[in-house]
Protein backbone atom coordinates (compact mmCIF):
# COMPACT_ATOMS: atom_id res chain seq x y z
CA UNK A 1 0.00 0.00 0.00
CA UNK A 2 1.05 3.66 -0.95
CA UNK A 3 2.54 5.66 1.58
CA UNK A 4 0.05 8.41 1.24
CA UNK A 5 -3.03 5.80 1.42
CA UNK A 6 -1.45 4.34 4.75
CA UNK A 7 -1.17 7.64 6.26
CA UNK A 8 -4.74 8.79 5.19
CA UNK A 9 -6.54 5.27 6.33
CA UNK A 10 -4.44 6.25 9.52
CA UNK A 11 -5.47 9.67 10.33
CA UNK A 12 -9.27 8.67 9.27
CA UNK A 13 -8.95 5.91 11.60
CA UNK A 14 -7.62 8.16 14.71
CA UNK A 15 -10.66 10.91 13.72
CA UNK A 16 -12.86 7.90 13.41
CA UNK A 17 -11.93 6.25 16.46
CA UNK A 18 -11.66 3.10 14.57
CA UNK A 19 -9.00 1.93 17.07
CA UNK A 20 -8.91 -2.07 15.07
CA UNK A 21 -7.69 -0.13 12.14
CA UNK A 22 -5.81 2.53 14.03
CA UNK A 23 -3.45 -0.23 15.94
CA UNK A 24 -3.51 -2.58 13.02
CA UNK A 25 -1.65 0.02 10.88
CA UNK A 26 0.90 0.64 13.76
CA UNK A 27 4.65 -1.17 13.47
CA UNK A 28 5.22 -3.53 16.35
CA UNK A 29 7.94 -0.98 17.67
CA UNK A 30 5.81 2.43 16.95
CA UNK A 31 6.55 5.51 19.13
CA UNK A 32 3.24 7.81 19.74
CA UNK A 33 5.03 10.90 21.02
CA UNK A 34 2.52 14.13 22.58
CA UNK A 35 5.62 16.61 23.03
CA UNK A 36 3.52 19.34 24.39
CA UNK A 37 2.27 17.04 27.47
CA UNK A 38 6.26 15.46 27.92
CA UNK A 39 4.82 11.80 26.98
CA UNK A 40 6.02 8.79 24.82
CA UNK A 41 4.43 5.76 24.06
CA UNK A 42 6.69 2.71 23.61
CA UNK A 43 5.11 0.04 21.50
CA UNK A 44 1.82 -0.76 20.03
CA UNK A 45 0.61 -2.16 23.00
CA UNK A 46 1.48 0.83 25.14
CA UNK A 47 -0.25 2.87 22.67
CA UNK A 48 -3.06 0.81 21.95
CA UNK A 49 -3.13 0.15 25.69
CA UNK A 50 -3.47 4.30 26.75
CA UNK A 51 -6.28 4.52 23.79
CA UNK A 52 -8.35 1.40 25.20
CA UNK A 53 -8.09 2.78 28.85
CA UNK A 54 -9.78 6.34 28.15
CA UNK A 55 -12.94 6.82 29.66
CA UNK A 56 -15.90 8.46 27.82
CA UNK A 57 -16.74 9.50 24.78
CA UNK A 58 -13.89 10.19 22.06
CA UNK A 59 -13.21 13.08 21.27
CA UNK A 60 -14.06 14.84 17.61
CA UNK A 61 -11.76 15.09 15.34
CA UNK A 62 -11.72 16.68 11.97
CA UNK A 63 -8.28 16.53 9.63
CA UNK A 64 -8.59 19.46 7.13
CA UNK A 65 -5.35 19.00 5.69
CA UNK A 66 -3.37 15.98 4.86
CA UNK A 67 0.09 16.27 3.19
CA UNK A 68 3.44 14.83 2.64
CA UNK A 69 5.05 12.27 0.12
CA UNK A 70 7.71 9.21 0.42
CA UNK A 71 7.55 8.20 4.19
CA UNK A 72 6.71 11.46 5.98
CA UNK A 73 3.02 12.98 6.44
CA UNK A 74 1.28 15.75 8.19
CA UNK A 75 -2.05 16.28 9.29
CA UNK A 76 -3.85 19.47 10.08
CA UNK A 77 -6.75 19.67 11.62
CA UNK A 78 -9.35 20.01 14.89
CA UNK A 79 -9.92 17.95 17.89
CA UNK A 80 -13.02 18.59 20.44
CA UNK A 81 -13.24 16.79 23.65
CA UNK A 82 -16.45 14.87 23.61
CA UNK A 83 -17.45 15.99 26.41
CA UNK A 84 -17.06 19.77 26.10
CA UNK A 85 -14.62 20.41 28.53
CA UNK A 86 -12.00 21.98 26.56
CA UNK A 87 -11.70 22.65 22.53
CA UNK A 88 -12.45 22.98 19.84
CA UNK A 89 -8.16 23.15 19.66
CA UNK A 90 -5.97 22.73 16.72
CA UNK A 91 -4.35 19.41 16.18
CA UNK A 92 -1.26 18.42 14.33
CA UNK A 93 0.25 15.18 13.47
CA UNK A 94 3.53 14.20 11.99
CA UNK A 95 3.40 10.79 10.71
CA UNK A 96 6.38 8.63 9.51
CA UNK A 97 6.05 5.34 7.82
CA UNK A 98 8.68 2.41 6.79
CA UNK A 99 7.62 -0.64 4.89
CA UNK A 100 3.54 0.48 4.51
CA UNK A 101 3.49 0.71 8.64
CA UNK A 102 3.10 3.68 11.07
CA UNK A 103 6.77 3.54 12.76
CA UNK A 104 6.21 6.83 14.97
CA UNK A 105 3.57 9.76 14.99
CA UNK A 106 3.94 13.00 17.17
CA UNK A 107 0.42 14.71 18.09
CA UNK A 108 0.79 18.26 18.83
CA UNK A 109 -2.20 20.90 19.94
CA UNK A 110 -3.10 24.05 20.68
CA UNK A 111 -5.85 26.61 21.64
CA UNK A 112 -7.04 29.16 18.91
CA UNK A 113 -5.39 32.18 19.30
CA UNK A 114 -6.80 35.59 18.61
CA UNK A 115 -4.08 36.97 16.22
CA UNK A 116 -2.57 40.35 17.18
CA UNK A 117 -3.43 43.65 16.14
CA UNK A 118 -0.53 44.68 14.12
CA UNK A 119 -1.64 41.50 11.69
CA UNK A 120 -4.67 42.61 10.75
CA UNK A 121 -3.49 44.94 7.43
CA UNK A 122 -1.05 41.69 6.27
CA UNK A 123 -3.15 38.74 6.93
CA UNK A 124 -6.23 37.28 5.21
CA UNK A 125 -8.50 35.99 8.18
CA UNK A 126 -9.60 32.59 7.54
CA UNK A 127 -10.93 31.58 11.54
CA UNK A 128 -10.29 28.61 13.35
Amino acid sequence: MKEGVVARKFLRAFAEWDLDTYGSLLAPGAVEGRPQMGEKFVGRDNIMGMYRSRGGEPPRIEWRKVSGEDQMWVGQGVIEDAAGAHGPDHIVAIVKLDAGSIVAVDYYFSSALEPPDYHQRFATIVGH
